[in-house]
């Protein structure tokens, strides 16, 4: 991956017994090593600043690594690849306080997690991040995105999510079958949600779809596509005047005016004669 950073290092712990390395620019050198056991920690240095166009730090043992922490690593979207990580379960990206090194647009803007079969946590609090990919991880629990520049996020369908902390920048929002997710007084939690457009949600147990349709409506969002299945409300005209005045229509919907993304029932509480 490259990167950039004053003094850069990465954190790791061991998923199995080996020995470790990070090589700079080098993928067959490595600038510092070190033995560990499964369960143990350990921070490779690199022994490189950069501020500009970044160096290749190349981590060596990583098919044996279950946590890596490169918050002192600013990774740039040109060379990311963790598709050798297959043990990891948890990455640290950012977190609280968090600031990247360098600001120079050329960031990691597409978190692709690959197959991770293992990862249970990703922490990517206050990185310029546009969109991650967890699609193919199936043990997910934890993404933690607040302070981020996050705009979607895709899960895979089934996954036990039941931390999931967005940032106001929010674009699109897509929950399809994540049973262990809670809202609201739960886990999902959204710092604001005035830029959400497009908006998906169905399969879950845990979630009051109702509850979070009305959040995001009176948040400020105009919703220009909606799928939402099962529904089962008592409620007034203001979500669906709120639709209509958005002109919103069904998640690939082929219709030119109505909007066919609202499944299941929906008694009125109170009508308006026109």
């Amino acid at each position: 991956m490259r990167c950039t950073g004053t003094n850069m290092s990465v954190t790791i712990v061991a998923a199995k017994d080996g020995f470790f390395g990070i090589g700079v620019d080098q993928a067959n050198s490595a600038r510092e090593s070190v033995y560990l056991e499964a369960g143990q920690s350990a921070t490779l240095h690199s022994g490189n600043t950069n501020l500009g166009g970044g160096v290749m730090l190349y981590i060596f043992g990583a098919e044996r690594i279950a946590e890596l922490d490169i918050r002192n690593a600013t990774p740039k979207q040109q060379g990311w690849d963790i598709s050798q990580l297959t043990l990891l379960k948890k990455l640290i990206i950012g977190g609280s306080g968090y600031s990247p090194a360098t600001s120079t647009g050329d960031e990691l803007s597409t978190l692709n997690l690959s197959q991770l079969p293992f990862l249970e946590e990703v922490d990517v609090r206050n990185f310029p991040l546009i969109s991650i990919d967890g699609s193919l991880c199936p043990r997910l629990k934890t993404v933690q995105a607040t302070g981020s520049t996050l705009q979607r996020i895709s899960l895979a369908e089934t996954s036990p999510i039941a931390t999931l902390s967005l940032p106001a920048t929010m674009t699109a929002l897509s929950l399809v079958n994540l049973p262990t997710l809670t809202y609201p007084n739960g886990g999902l939690t959204i710092a604001g949600t005035s830029n959400i457009t497009s908006l998906r949600v169905s399969g879950n147990k845990n979630i009051d779809s109702l509850a979070l349709i009305r959040a995001i409506i009176n948040g400020g969002a105009s919703i220009a596509e909606i799928s939402a299945d099962g529904l089962d409300v008592n409620a007034d005209t203001s979500i669906l005047d709120a639709l209509v005045a958005s002109n919103a229509k069904g998640i690939g919907s082929d219709l030119s005016t109505g909007c066919d993304g609202l499944h299941g029932t929906w008694l009125l509480t109170s009508l308006i004669e026109e």
